[in-house]
């Protein structure tokens, strides 16, 4: 049940990683032009755009999840607990692409540690734990593997729009006081 939700969002979750990349190099394209209303505007669309998409992607699987799940299994014990664990995959689209957009965002504008650090405090110190607990603790099962990436997720992509918005609104500051650095 797990490797059947897991797959479906995996295969979504790769149109958010192509804008991902393609934000990357629209924010970095603007950053070596040092032209800091596009390098937010591109950030920020690329964020919009794949939330857009994810959403659309989401009322998609949620419409045909039982028809997702059976071309997978037939196995009556199996079908429930996927298409339990399938409920949870949208909200996941939103937030798990969200984060790889921005954390591409702030690469392209060359900040690559510290959204490194974000997933990594995101996804190892929050996400693990939570999953941990959720799924044995918590008795949550498969759901509980979902609800703890879906926490982790929502802890990167926030981490992660932050830290993108701070860059952004810095580079305008020191544009401002400096025209003629990046």
């Amino acid at each position: 049940a797990y490797n059947i939700a897991h797959n479906v969002l995996a295969t979504m979750f790769m149109v958010a990683l192509g804008l991902g990349s393609a934000t990357a190099v629209r924010v970095g394209y603007a950053y070596g032009q040092s032209d800091c209303e596009n390098l937010a505007r591109a950030g920020w669309t690329g964020l919009g755009l794949n939330t857009g998409l994810m959403i659309g992607f989401g009322i998609g699987l949620w419409l045909t999840a039982d028809l997702m799940v059976l071309g997978f299994t037939n196995d009556a014990v199996v079908l429930p607990i996927a298409a339990a664990a399938l409920a949870i995959v949208p909200w996941l689209l939103i937030v798990d692409g969200g984060q790889v957009v921005m954390a591409n965002a702030a690469r392209g504008r060359q900040d690559v540690w510290i959204p490194t650090l974000i997933q990594f405090v995101a996804y190892c110190l929050v996400m693990v734990p939570a999953g941990y607990w959720f799924a044995v603790h918590g008795d949550y099962g498969v759901n509980g593997l979902f609800y703890a990436v879906l926490l982790g997720s929502g802890v990167a992509v926030t981490l992660q729009c932050v830290r993108f918005w701070w860059l952004a609104r810095r580079d305008q500051q020191n544009l401002l006081i400096n025209p003629s650095s990046p």
